[in-house]
Parts: structure tokens; C-alpha cells; sequence
């Protein structure tokens, strides 16, 4: 699937640029459910990635279609319309947050 507009098939094996992270990124936004910042992704994960692998997964979110761009007083990204209507899967013990992170997920 190349070229950005394409809708992904949520049911078929993904494309190249689907990786752990960026499903991981993925469904905390969709837990979020609001606008989300690289710095702030970045926190959530206790700072154990780096803050640029946060901004590289979010802008290949936006070119797949995937994420958008929310304007604001800081860069934040939603999920497409398309995607926030896929059901979330849950962050338990995925190992992508800590419970303490998941709790303020939650909140």
C-alpha cells in the first residue's frame, strides 16, 4: 500500500512501516482518545525512548493515513477518523507501558 490517502486494512498482515512501537503508539493514542504530543508519548514511556523515536512514528503515522496533524500551540496528532473507529485493543500487560503508566492512562 503506498501513497498516503490509501485506507489500511486493519485486517490483513501490515505494511513495512508497522512496527511494535508504532502499534504500542497506536493504541495508547486510541486509550487517549485526544490529541497527543511526542513529548508526551515520550513521558508516558518513562523517557526509556528517545524523544526523536516519538516524532519519527508520528510523522510515518501521518503519511500512512493513519494519524493527523492537530494544530495547535504545540504539534499534537490524533488518529484518523478511519482509525479511532477501529476498536482499541488494551494496553494490560502488553508491556509497552508500566501499570503505574497504564493507571495514568486511565485517569
Amino acid at each position: 500500500m503506498e501513497g498516503a490517502g490509501h485506507a489500511y486494512d486493519w485486517g490483513v498482515s501490515g505494511p513495512p512501516i508497522v512496527n511494535e512501537t508504532k502499534l504500542h503508539i497506536i493504541a495508547v493514542m486510541g486509550e487517549l482518545a485526544r490529541p497527543v504530543t511526542a513529548a508526551g508519548l515520550h513521558t508516558l514511556w518513562g523517557g526509556r525512548k528517545p524523544l526523536s523515536v516519538f516524532d519519527y512514528h508520528l510523522c510515518t503515522l501521518v503519511k500512512a493515513g493513519v494519524a493527523e496533524v492537530v494544530l495547535g500551540p504545540e504539534l499534537r496528532f490524533r488518529l484518523t477518523d478511519e482509525v479511532r473507529a477501529q476498536p482499541v485493543k488494551r494496553l494490560s500487560g502488553s508491556g509497552a507501558v508500566s501499570a503505574d503508566e497504564q493507571k495514568c492512562i486511565e485517569s
